[in-house]
């Protein structure tokens, strides 16, 4: 598969990301709906060309065609109008195992990352929020330890140091998303209760 449509492809499947662990479309803090499975690989698709994709990937433009319809059910895509495409079965395959390196590796492969939703008990939003910047604060000052930690050994960092800064420095990564994504989306927005004064 050549480089240009490998970014094309891994473009549309970066998008689709979001639609994994949930089997169908909805709406987050009134936001736009996410468009599913077949719509993400029909844009992706359309971009590149559907012959030049089945070309390239030795299947049958009808196959592509159906990757790019609805299907109802995956447990039952034979029978639907829809075959299940390559992100149903990931999904599917996500949800059997749960195991978000499935993500995270087609998240690596996009040049990203996975951050999964925020969950806050919004009876501890202000706690929560205090816990978050101290949690950004320790993951750093990891991070940096760990940095220093290896270059002190011999006064070089050799390919397996830096594996473990790299694994710090994604867990940092992931943090500071996961915090700036729970503000983003309102999820540490309290409202001042009635009677006090309002935030200027």
């Amino acid at each position: 598969m050549n480089v240009q449509l490998a970014e094309s492809f891994m473009t549309g499947f970066s998008q689709a990301v979001a639609l994994f662990g949930q089997t169908k479309p909805k709406k987050e803090g009134g936001g736009a709906t996410l468009d599913e499975s077949y719509q993400v690989l029909k844009k992706a698709i359309d971009a590149v060309g559907i012959k030049k994709v089945a070309v390239e990937l030795g299947l049958s433009t009808s196959l592509l065609y159906k990757w790019c319809q609805r299907s109802e059910d995956i447990n039952e895509y034979q029978s639907a109008s829809g075959a299940a495409n390559p992100l149903d079965r990931l999904q599917k395959l996500y949800e059997l195992t749960n195991d978000s390196d499935i993500i995270n590796w087609l998240c690596q492969n996009a040049d990203g990352f996975f951050v999964p939703n925020p969950t806050i008990d919004k009876k501890k939003r202000g706690l929560h929020v205090v816990e978050n910047m101290q949690g950004m604060i320790r993951e750093f000052s990891e991070t940096l330890d760990t940095i220093i930690d290896c270059y002190n050994n011999g006064n070089r960092i050799d390919s397996d140091e830096s594996k473990r800064i790299r694994a710090k420095w994604e867990e940092l990564k992931q943090f500071g998303e996961f915090f700036v994504s729970a503000c983003e989306s309102g999820k540490f927005d309290k409202k001042p209760s009635k009677g006090k004064t309002k935030r200027g």
